[in-house]
């Protein structure tokens, strides 16, 4: 088996992981601006939640590539695959919601590593 489809998932992941990151370092400040703001209660509270988790959900995603990257088997193609599609379909949404941007340039390079990667990996 080639490299390739592991070294496509480990880009992926680092580039999951720093967009994570990065996505993370600003939830003091969101939470601050919305605690000051005249928003509802509820979106008050509901905001801070909402920005963290899309944090930990890309935390999330690029542990899976990190595995697939790693452990390299054949039995690892499908999440390399359900994995490229939930990153694609969180690229399209967050282009529909925000626009084109630095956060969905990472997203989407992340996702064609990942579609790379699926496509190129051995089939068990």
């Amino acid at each position: 088996m080639s490299n390739l489809p592991r070294v496509a998932a480990a880009v992926a992941a680092l580039l999951l992981l720093g967009t994570a990151a990065y996505h993370g370092t600003f939830y003091n400040e969101v939470s601050q601006s919305i605690a000051n703001s005249s928003a509802d209660a509820f979106l008050k509270r509901a905001v801070p939640a909402f920005w963290i988790f899309l944090s930990w959900h890309l935390a999330a995603l690029a542990l899976a590539c990190v595995w697939a990257a790693v452990r390299g088997g054949p039995a690892a193609r499908p999440l390399v695959c359900f994995t490229a599609l939930v990153v694609t379909g969180d690229t399209l949404w967050l282009l529909t919601q925000r626009g084109f941007f630095a956060g969905t340039a990472l997203l989407a390079l992340a996702a064609i590593c990942l579609a790379v990667a699926g496509l190129t990996w051995q089939a068990a």
